[in-house]
């Protein structure tokens, strides 16, 4: 898969206690030399609260964002996506 600069992606977290979550982000450009991108965050922001956060990530870390899903009702036992803690 290929990002473009501007693109909106989610970045999957290395962190502990935070593996399995994802963080939305738009990418800033492509570090061609070590095939790595920069991207900003969208919810997180720097220690001293400066602006948003910027990484360097890997791209397997990084996936499209996904289609808005419409659903009317839920299951017991289903799988959903939850928006929580900033990602």
């Amino acid at each position: 898969m290929e990002f473009n600069r501007d693109d909106h992606v989610e970045v999957a977290s290395k962190e502990d206690g935070f593996l399995g979550s994802y963080f939305e982000a738009i990418l800033l450009c492509y570090l061609a030399t070590n095939k790595q991108y920069i991207v900003q965050y969208k919810t997180l922001v720097k220690d001293d609260h400066s602006g948003p956060l910027e990484e360097v990530v890997n791209l397997p870390e990084l996936r499209p964002i996904p289609p808005e899903i419409r659903v009317n009702d839920f299951n017991l036992c289903d799988q959903v996506d939850a928006f929580d803690n900033d990602g």
